[in-house]
């Protein structure tokens, strides 16, 4: 008796069935994996887009106080402890906020410290506004500090 070569081609059907089912299972398996790592990654962006949008936000804040302080006259910029500001309306409302981060200070903190130093015989002052956001953890808050100098122009006498 002789085969067709067709038939000797031709797998088993209940051979092919196990097959298929264990190429199935791989294939989600494979799948779940890589939609777990893609929502872990898309978690991860958001997160640290917005602590970009937060650091950004302190930093035109810092920018804003220093502007203050620098237009102020020499009498006024008197050295001392650290003075903490209150935080302007619209960068109250955006502290307050609390996206995917949980025990946030209620509002972002600013502090201003003036110190007095001396730069070519001239007196001047250091003034550094720092920024503090995040969790009520210490380890955990973040900060932005920016720092200028003004010193007091020399008189000279006429000749």
């Amino acid at each position: 008796m002789t085969t067709h070569p067709r038939q000797q081609i031709r797998p088993q059907r209940g051979n092919r069935r196990g097959i298929v089912l264990v190429e199935m299972v791989v294939t989600l398996t494979v799948l779940a994996i890589c939609l777990g790592m893609l929502a872990v990654i898309a978690r991860l962006h958001l997160v640290g887009g917005h602590s970009l949008h937060r650091r950004a936000m302190a930093i035109e804040l810092a920018t804003n106080v220093l502007e203050e302080y620098r237009a102020k006259s020499w009498d006024e910029l008197v050295p001392g402890e650290p003075q903490q500001q209150s935080v302007p309306e619209p960068f109250a409302d955006w502290f307050k906020r609390k996206p995917y981060e949980a025990n946030l200070l209620s509002e972002g903190e600013v502090w201003v410290r003036i110190t007095a130093q001396e730069q070519d015989g001239l007196p001047c002052r250091r003034i550094a506004v720092e920024v503090r956001w995040g969790e009520a953890i210490p380890e955990r808050t973040e900060q932005v500090e920016l720092v200028t100098f003004r010193c007091r122009r020399s008189v000279t006498s006429g000749p």
